[in-house]
């Protein structure tokens, strides 16, 4: 009955921590960007233009998408790179969490040779796809990089006015002990013949 039980358990935390990467691809758009020559991210892919590009398995299309700006196409590569290790993460971990369910027997005590394998394989696929949160991050970051330097560059070029305007310098506000340190002479006078007024009386 423990076994039955551990192994609905591990089986329900795994399908929902699987659910979670991919719940995000059922997302849909309504709104039609403009075009101005700049990248949009659309929920397939990416849209420059009247051009559109699919994302791909490796985020492949934002390479293209970036083309032919270097620093942008650098930061698109690294993200297809931590593209694949994500999926290659994932993939491996849902493998091996099968195997370990499909071997685990609930007929057989927990500290036998076979639930211990099973129970390994199901712990290493269940880190394994915890640890593809990392490169899915990553990817994500580098995703953003790509698309804001292929921006600013088109901006620069559009409208270099954004990038050369100059920003005005705040005056620092001056301390109350020199503000009163610079007191005319007139006011130090009529100050120092009020007290000679007020001693005599």
């Amino acid at each position: 009955m423990r076994i039955k039980t551990q192994k609905k358990f591990k089986r329900g935390m795994a399908i929902a921590l699987v659910g979670m990467f991919f719940t995000s691809a059922c997302a849909t758009t309504s709104y039609v960007p403009k075009q101005s020559g700049m990248i949009k991210v659309m929920p397939n892919g990416y849209q420059r233009d009247d051009q559109f590009y699919n994302r791909g398995i490796f985020n492949s299309g934002l390479i293209k998408a970036v083309q032919p700006n270097e620093e942008a196409v650098h930061y698109a590569k690294r993200s297809s790179k931590n593209s694949k290790w994500f999926l290659g993460l994932l993939e491996g971990g849902v493998i091996a969490w099968a195997a370990g369910i499909a071997t685990l027997d609930a007929n057989r005590p927990n500290g036998s040779t076979r639930n211990v394998v099973a129970n390994s394989l199901i712990y290493t696929g269940l880190a394994s796809a915890i640890l593809s949160l990392f490169p899915a991050h990553r990817a994500r970051a580098s995703q953003s990089d790509a698309i804001n330097k292929y921006n600013d560059d088109i901006l620069q070029k559009t409208a270099p006015q954004i990038f050369n305007t100059p920003v005005p310098a705040t005056k620092p506000e001056k301390k109350k002990s020199e503000v009163e340190s610079k007191k005319s002479p007139e006011t130090s006078v009529v100050t120092v013949q009020q007290k000679e007024e007020s001693g005599n009386e």
